[in-house]
């Protein structure tokens, strides 16, 4: 922890493309369950979740709670969290405010927002654009020309009647209308579900920061899951359950995970920045060997080889660069029937890509 501690933190000033751009400065929160191994110890600091099946004993693996604040450019974990499975999100979310600082814009899901913790976050000096959920109470007091106004949040019922403790917000309100694309326009075919969002921001001022401009900037929340997924799926494993039998060897074991996953995108941030090439399109460089083997788990480089393994892996970076990304089409559907979700089926496959509309909403 203190490796990681000492040695993480922001890279700024990422290019794509050969300019800066405006999600280098954005940072996300996101949460993550890890499975350790399942011994007393283990179950004891971290706990398991809940399960209908068995004897009542929960899961078959106990579970450590994972919190990480990444740059939504970058995708570097710049700080963690970690807590057992029952720790709250908004617990362990008061741990990383450390890493926020005055100049980046924070954006977070609707599982996060509290008073407290909103009012915690806020003065560290961050602008803060957070999601929220669409029951809350934030009447109408000036409505600005982009459509979005201005409220207040209150820590409850009471001071909300009194006035009192009130925190002055911006609220911005839209639908997202989704149309499958396929040949042509003509060909377009209306997605089953419309959304509506709400989000909250300390950017009182809407010349500083366009209602349309900031739900276009939300869209960036997505960046940090494609992080977590390249330290869960692609660095880790699916389904790797963590080796140690001990609960502080866990603790070390995903500090572990985290500091070489911030190696690897520190390191396709300096090819990127050093040759003027989009981050996006950078290939994560290639863990199995030169036929497709798997690597050993040891492998070390002696300090005379380092250069040539530098030379080497700044090159696979940069040989294929990834395409253009188009809009995210994944349907809501799973491998194994154990949720509400539907079957994964071949027709799943390929989706079509998604036109959004964004509409911002004046209620």
């Amino acid at each position: 922890m203190g490796m990681w501690r000492a040695g993480c933190g922001a890279n700024s000033h990422v290019r794509f493309g050969g300019r800066a751009r405006e999600t280098d400065r954005l940072e996300g929160r996101h949460r993550a369950l890890v499975r350790p191994y399942d011994t007393d110890e283990n179950v004891e600091r971290f706990g398991r979740p809940p399960s209908s099946r068995g004897d009542g004993r929960g899961g078959a693996f106990p579970q450590i709670r994972v919190l990480g604040l990444a740059e939504c450019g970058s995708h570097t974990i710049i700080d963690a969290a970690l807590g057992s499975y029952k720790t709250g999100e908004q617990t362990l979310a008061e741990e990383i405010l450390r890493s926020l600082q005055p100049g980046r814009r924070v954006l977070a899901d609707r599982g996060f927002f509290s008073y407290p913790l909103w009012k915690k976050a806020a003065a560290t000096g961050v602008d803060l654009l957070w999601r929220i959920k669409s029951n809350a109470v934030l009447p109408v007091q000036t409505r600005y020309p982009d459509v979005s106004f201005s409220s207040h949040i209150y820590p409850g019922t009471t001071a909300r009647r009194n006035k009192v403790d009130g925190i002055a917000v911006r609220v911005i309100e839209y639908h997202l209308d989704a149309t499958a694309v396929t040949d042509t326009a003509d060909d377009a075919e209306p997605d089953s579900e419309s959304r509506t969002y709400r989000l909250l921001t300390t950017i009182t001022d809407p010349a500083l920061a366009p209602a349309e401009e900031l739900a276009e900037l939300y869209f960036q929340r997505w960046e940090i899951e494609t992080a977590f997924g390249e330290l869960k799926t692609h660095q880790r494993g699916a389904g790797v359950v963590l080796r140690s039998k001990l609960a502080d060897g866990v603790i070390q074991e995903v500090y572990g995970y985290l500091c070489v996953h911030y190696a690897i995108r520190w390191l396709m941030h300096s090819v990127a920045t050093d040759f003027g090439k989009d981050q996006t399109g950078c290939r994560s460089p290639d863990p199995s060997g030169p036929h497709g083997e798997p690597l050993p788990a040891t492998r070390v480089f002696p300090p005379d080889t380092l250069a040539d393994a530098s030379h080497t892996v700044t090159d696979e970076i940069l040989t294929e660069l990834l395409p253009a990304r188009t809009h995210r089409a994944n349907p809501r559907v799973v491998k194994h029937k154990m949720s509400v979700y539907q079957v994964k089926h071949p027709h799943h496959r390929g989706a079509a890509p998604i036109r959004w509309q964004l509409t911002i909403s004046k209620t």
